[in-house]
């Protein structure tokens, strides 16, 4: 067992995710096409609901919404990553109004799992700036200017806003968009007739258990991360397991292991680890795919996949 390991060590390929900070991202776009759908297709709005980035229902609006990381995860997004476009999909205009004026995206990071009332996260920053943007049927996408840089760890915060006026055009109804459902309070919006809420400090008034399906253009981040090759950081072997596996890391660290599935759902959290080889029994877990994300008490943060037969 022990030569084994060793000849898998000297192939394996690691890289050491060292902990980031949200925010703009200054080295370029992801520069190729790698979109990922956050949420599923099971509540598609009428003309008055919300949250719908595209809520002509009123002449001006704004919304921030909440992914937990464990979403980000379970569609493929593992560890930081740079985000370079988002788009949200669109079933139907209804013939209603379609150019929305200075429409804009903001985007954040926060470790509230859930709003907690209708009070707005802050600090959010423009990823896709005050832009007139005319809505289609299908996948409204967005390119950003400027990257934005997800630390793998926090929950993301996606806001939108748009304003009509002054002065202020008769309203028509809310271009139709997918909701997906969720668990807790993902969505909050305000809107008017009078006033731009994008300025507007006003609180928001409405709360929802359900977020827009959204696409996200990610790929990994290359702020703060250092290729090992040939000296692994952190081996996992075997991997496929039948009932267990042992993680060997090449320092003495103390280690956080939290193992997850593919729908993000949090299946055991192992803390304080310390020592050079750590064991994790399959236990209660099905044959399929899982996610590991080890994080050392020097906060740095790298994540694997694991198989279980």
């Amino acid at each position: 067992m022990k030569k084994t390991f060793t000849i898998v060590t000297l192939l394996f390929i690691s890289m050491n995710i060292q902990a980031q900070t949200c925010g703009y991202d200054s080295t370029g776009s992801c520069g190729t096409t790698n979109l990922t759908t956050i949420g599923t297709n099971d509540d598609t709005i009428t003309y008055f609901q919300y949250p719908a980035p595209f809520g002509n229902y009123f002449t001006s609006g704004s919304e921030q919404h909440i992914y937990r990381v464990a979403e980000l995860n379970a569609a493929g997004m593992i560890g930081a990553s740079k985000i370079d476009g988002l788009g949200f999909y669109v079933v139907d205009t209804l013939g209603g109004f379609t150019n929305y004026h200075e429409f804009t995206i903001t985007m954040g990071c926060t470790t509230d799992s859930s709003f907690f009332d209708t009070s707005d996260i802050q600090g959010l920053v423009p990823v896709f700036p005050s832009s007139n943007h005319h809505v289609s049927i299908g996948w409204n996408f967005f390119h950003f200017p400027t990257s934005y840089t997800w630390d793998g760890i926090s929950n993301l915060v996606v806001g939108t806003c748009f304003n009509m006026g002054p002065p202020y055009p008769f309203w028509t109804g809310n271009c139709l968009s997918i909701n997906s459902s969720t668990s807790y309070l993902s969505s909050i919006s305000k809107a008017s007739d009078g006033s731009d809420q994008c300025t507007d400090t006003a609180h928001y008034y409405s709360a929802y258990y359900k977020h827009p399906m959204i696409q996200l253009n990610y790929c990994m981040s290359t702020i703060g991360i250092n290729e090992l090759v040939g000296g692994a950081a952190i081996t996992i072997y075997p991997n496929p397991f039948t009932n267990q596996t042992t993680i060997t890391f090449n320092d003495n660290l103390k280690h956080t292991i939290k193992i997850m599935d593919v729908l993000g759902k949090e299946i055991k959290t192992m803390a304080n680890l310390q020592g050079k080889e750590i064991t994790i029994d399959k236990g209660e877990m099905h044959a399929g795919i899982y996610f590991l994300q080890i994080t050392d008490q020097n906060k740095n943060v790298v994540n694997r996949k694991i198989v279980v037969e």
